[in-house]
């Protein structure tokens, strides 16, 4: 039988336990890291715990357990650092006179494996407090960089009831120094050929593939160079579409005054043929004093060498006194053409000579309403300013199968003069773009760079887009990972507006008119420059995004989870530290007895548990609170994902917020203190006598 053991050698097996927990001495510590290895690697590889596959999220368990391995891996790592920081308190303590400091870390380093368990629970709680908070500042952050990046301007503005060229002004707003630009939102036609045409487009699938165009002035780039905005590239993209003014950007015929429309003398003439009646289609185009285009349809009219005067105006009326000045002609649209007649054939003029057609417009003036007649068929009265022409303005023009023979005036102001077959025009239109700029032959672009790789373009590459089925070549100035906007990475076109706008009146189409306004204007104003709009106008705001980003159902269910984590994690810390204790002072009720027999005092008793809980308490709070940091730099933009279970855009920035995690270790030490208190009371009620005995 075996002999049991004697009360001696139970006292000193109890004295010496093992300085290592039972998973330290088996290892499975290292193993729990090694896993939570692979757990972080994979996180890294995949940047987020949610799986795509063949258009179903599905969320991978290895994945999204990776951030509580990691946590545990580091809770344990830290204890292992437990005996070492002992010795270094100990030997600090032992340089006093007092007996209590030494005494405590002692007894730390000597009973390490029953240390382990305090610190470890303690290292959990508080680095999962801190983690939350830090995620919760993160994800607050995150959402508010989300709302910036889809939603760049402070205010869009949509929907306004009026002409073009009247929108600024109802979109801007002087009392609260709003200022708008405009902005382009169109799905174009993508192109890696470059082509003069537009048919291919139409009728072959695979040279024309769809994408988002966004065009907005100099002023409307702005936004791309703020914030985290600029930091993910904004600032590239700006720069490349970025369009200096030159000279050549503010030529045209000025109208005086404050013009409401134009009024000139036209004269359309043709040499002799067998041809029919030719008609011409006559737009002008107009720039305001803000640098927006807009085309003005003046009439349609037959080539008969009639001089006739004609006027046109820029808006209605309710329009006419939001429009910006000054307002000059800088260019013309035409278009020529025949109606096909039973007794005109092919045949017929096959052998003529090339049709001569002359545009002639004279005496161009400004056009103010000066009062109605109450008179019927009479109408409204208007007052003429004439224009100031200058003699060297030089024109430009554009046109398909049809040779210029004079641009320059003779005797008049604008003047055009053709050379065409009349057996083509009997059968094609012949359309001409008339312009005081020089015809651009491509406008510099941004384009997404999954878009640049799909069709093997690079910087200095030409390529077409397809606005509203018109071909415009373009120059790639830079390629951009994300574009901010609703779908940063779907393929894009950036642009400037006005590139894009001249590239198309060039080209005889209408100006593309923006889908809505970038407002800028301070946000605290915001409220205030709302209830200056009309009615009936659409408008969203960065603030407003940014809140229901943040305000959602399920989105306030995370906040609420996180806060209660952290509460959860400050009772759990108190309590489990509170029991351990318990059972620590109850364990080593005889080593209490024998330290008062041979001296010390319950007072010095209490103060030298006090050092021991306060040591294990400072290790936890250390441990947890830098392997909570490290987590959150680590996971927390890993585990952030959007609506659609994707990384973020932008890219997510942790946010540590030290003021609170302070307060949640302050409060922490303060339950343990507590904690502590109480146990002091019990170790007054130990009789020594007793207990030896």
């Amino acid at each position: 039988l075996r002999r049991g053991a004697t009360f001696v050698e139970v006292q000193q097996a109890r004295s010496r336990p093992g300085k290592r927990a039972l998973i330290q001495r088996t290892g499975l510590d290292f193993a729990l890291i090694a896993l939570a290895a692979l757990a972080y690697w994979q996180l890294r590889t995949y940047e987020s715990p949610v799986i795509a596959e063949d258009g179903v999220a599905r969320l991978d368990p290895l994945l999204a357990a990776g951030p509580a391995l990691a946590l545990l891996a580091g809770a344990f790592l830290s204890a292992r650092f437990i005996p070492a920081a002992s010795r270094i308190t100990e030997g600090l303590a032992s340089r006093g006179r007092r007996a209590v400091s030494p005494l405590a870390a002692w007894e730390v380093g000597r009973r390490s494996a029953r240390a382990v368990s305090a610190v470890l629970l303690l290292t959990l709680a508080i680095s999962v407090g801190a983690f939350s908070m830090s995620f919760l500042d993160t994800w607050k952050t995150s959402q508010a960089h989300q709302a910036e990046f889809m939603h760049p301007a402070d205010v869009t503005v949509a929907n306004i009831d009026a002409e073009f060229l009247a929108q600024r002004s109802w979109a801007e707003d002087p009392g609260t120094g709003a200022t708008a630009a405009p902005f382009l939102d169109s799905t174009v036609q993508f192109s890696s050929l470059v082509q003069s045409t537009f048919s291919d487009f139409n009728s072959d699938g695979t040279r024309g593939e769809p994408v988002r165009l966004i065009a907005t002035t100099n002023a409307g780039l702005e936004p791309f160079t703020e914030g985290r905005v600029d930091a993910e590239g904004g600032n590239d993209l700006a720069a490349a579409v970025f369009r200096s003014e030159s000279a050549s950007d503010r030529e045209g015929i000025d109208l005086p005054g404050q013009p409401e429309g134009v009024a000139f003398t036209l004269t359309l003439e043709r040499s002799e043929s067998d041809l029919p009646e030719i008609l011409c289609s006559l737009r002008l185009v107009v720039e305001d004093g803000s640098g927006l285009f807009t085309t003005v349809p003046v009439g349609l009219f037959p080539v008969d060498a009639t001089e006739r005067e004609v006027s046109a105006l820029f808006a209605e009326a309710v329009s006419l006194p939001r429009l910006e000045q000054p307002i000059r002609i800088v260019g013309m649209q035409t278009s020529w053409f025949v109606f096909p007649q039973d007794d005109v054939s092919r045949r017929d003029i096959r052998d003529e000579e090339p049709l001569e057609l002359t545009l002639s417009i004279d005496e161009i003036s400004a056009i103010t309403r000066l009062g109605v007649v109450p008179v019927t068929d009479i109408g409204a009265i208007y007052a003429h300013e004439e224009a100031t022409f200058d003699e060297d303005l030089s024109w430009y023009a554009r046109t398909d199968g049809v040779s210029f023979v004079n641009l320059e005036p003779e005797e008049d102001q604008i003047r055009i003069e053709l050379d065409v077959s009349p057996e083509f025009l009997l059968f094609s239109p012949i359309a001409v773009s008339q312009s005081a700029s020089p015809m651009a032959q491509d406008i510099p672009v941004a384009v997404s760079r999954g878009l640049a790789t799909r069709f093997n373009l690079s910087t200095g590459d030409q390529a077409t887009i397809g606005v509203n089925d018109v071909p415009v070549t373009i120059r790639i100035e830079e390629t951009i990972s994300l574009v901010p906007g609703e779908d940063p990475r779907a393929p894009h076109v950036v642009a400037n507006y006005r590139d894009v706008q001249l590239a198309l009146l060039q080209r005889g189409a209408p100006a593309a008119e923006a889908s809505s306004w970038w407002v800028d204007v301070a946000s605290d104003d915001i409220d205030t420059y709302l209830g200056t709009l009309p009615a009936g106008v659409e408008t969203t705001t960065q603030a407003q995004l940014a809140a229901a980003l943040q305000e959602d159902p399920l989105r306030v269910g995370i906040q609420a989870a996180l806060w209660l984590v952290t509460a959860a994690a400050i009772v759990l810390a108190a309590v489990g530290f509170a029991v351990h204790t318990v059972v620590t002072v109850r364990a080593r009720e005889i080593e209490f007895a024998q330290l008062c027999a041979i001296g010390l005092s319950r007072a010095a008793l209490s103060r030298v548990v006090g050092a021991e809980s306060t040591l294990l308490a400072t290790l936890g709070t250390v441990f947890g609170v830098g392997l909570g940091v490290a987590l959150s730099y680590l996971v927390a933009p890993l585990v952030s994902v959007a609506e659609d279970g994707r990384p973020p855009v932008p890219s997510v920035l942790v946010e540590i917020p030290w003021w609170n995690i302070g307060l949640l270790a302050l409060g922490v030490m303060a339950l343990l203190g507590l904690v502590v208190a109480l146990m002091s009371l019990v170790l007054r009620r130990i009789d020594p006598a007793a207990m030896l005995r």
